[in-house]
């Protein structure tokens, strides 16, 4: 068991340089949430960074699972998202990874 002195609440200017290059040059980019513990400040801005740098790149098709820090940070980004799925993060993972979901089983 780690101590708290080793927890992590949220990602550094290193790691959100890393993403900024990462995702310059994406066609499709698959967010699932927050980067640590965005509701607290200090630990909010790895988040609204990676946020922003998301929203910001040109012409990726952006689908964001668990939209609150989304519609939090990048409200004064011009660029649209182009989907959102509220509280739906987990599932989204469970779909890409080819899990069957109810909801759509149901739709079937």
């Amino acid at each position: 068991m780690r101590s708290a002195r080793e927890a992590a609440f949220d990602v550094g200017p290193k790691t959100t340089e890393m993403f900024r290059r990462m995702t310059a040059d994406a066609r499709t980019i698959f967010w699932n949430g927050p980067m640590g513990v965005f509701e607290t400040k200090p630990f909010d801005a790895g988040t609204m960074a990676v946020a922003r740098i998301l929203a910001e790149t040109p012409d990726a098709f952006t689908v964001v699972g668990g939209a609150r820090a989304w519609r939090r940070f990048t409200r004064p980004v011009s660029r649209r998202r182009s989907r959102t799925s509220r509280r739906a993060a987990a599932a989204s993972l469970d779909f890409l990874s080819g899990k069957s979901l109810a909801g759509l089983e149901a739709l079937r």
